[in-house]
């Protein structure tokens, strides 16, 4: 070997020696901040790493897990209906008992995985604090001795059907319906209290001309403004105008019912679906 080939080997084992030191003092300085060894040899982490709080937040507000609690609280809304047949709920009382407390364990579980990921948050979600209650309710209720055999631990379990209102966070389109209702509140307030107002006019309408004929639908003023209200539901108002007809108030009663259903049934319930319809494409 002459002394140029020497040069050469020497300057790459050289190089070579130095790349080697570089890559162990990076890794030396990667595991004093606190990288482990094997975090930089091996791709796969050890599954404990991912048992965090992080993990468990993103399931629970994940999909497919809002999929499954929803799942069961439906099941659950089905065994409360099921349980109303008497024979059926004697005849399968265990499995029944069975299957609640399923439910019931499934809607502990769900608790716990929140309450694990996110305390503060748990507390100030009012979706949270409902369930929380529901369920805390189911346990403590058949606790009391002096509840048991009464309808009351039967009512407290039936409340758990108002877990189906979760389904509005489920299921997008329900979320656009129920936001538009909302949001449409504050017009159909008006609404209604435009419709009292007309009411109340009748109201004294009515009882001005109708009371001393029949007192028992125009006798006063409340019971007046009941019998409109009748009216707006264009359900039983018939049977009063014939009691009035038959009083010889034919004309007088068609002009006051005709008149009072076209402006309180048609044109006030036409005007809260025209609200509902204007608020859902602004939802939408």
């Amino acid at each position: 070997m002459t002394d140029q080939d020497q040069e050469v080997s020497g300057f790459c084992h050289d190089s070579i020696d130095e790349e080697v030191r570089e890559t162990l003092f990076r890794m030396g300085n990667e595991s004093r901040d606190g990288t482990a060894f094997q975090d930089i040899t091996s791709p796969v982490r050890d599954w404990r790493h991912y048992a965090t709080k992080e993990f468990i937040a993103q399931l629970v507000e994940s999909t497919p897990f809002k999929a499954v609690v929803f799942m069961f609280i439906v099941f659950n809304a089905v065994i409360l209906g099921v349980q109303t047949n008497r024979h059926l709920e004697n005849e399968y009382e265990q499995l029944f008992t069975a299957l609640d407390s399923c439910c019931l364990s499934v809607a502990v579980l769900e608790i716990l995985l929140k309450l694990y990921a996110d305390v503060c948050g748990f507390w100030k979600s009012g979706w949270s604090v409902f369930d929380f209650v529901v369920v805390m309710m189911s346990f403590i209720a058949p606790s009391f001795t002096f509840l048991k055999g009464t309808k009351i631990v039967r009512v407290i379990r039936i409340l758990r059907s108002l877990r189906l209102l979760r389904g509005i966070n489920v299921l997008p389109g329900l979320q656009i319906v129920v936001q538009t209702v909302l949001q449409s509140l504050s017009d159909m307030a008006n609404i209604v209290l435009l419709l009292l107002i007309v009411m109340f006019i009748f109201a004294l309408l009515g009882v001005t001309f109708f009371g001393d004929k029949n007192a028992k639908h125009f006798g006063d003023l409340p019971t007046a403004l009941f019998t409109l209200f009748i009216c707006v539901t264009q359900d039983g108002w018939m049977g009063i105008f014939q009691e009035l007809e038959q009083e010889g108030l034919y004309v007088a009663a068609a002009v006051y019912f005709i008149t009072f259903i076209m402006i309180g049934a048609f044109v006030f319930a036409n005007l809260v679906v025209a609200v509902v319809v204007t608020n859902l494409v602004i939802t939408q």
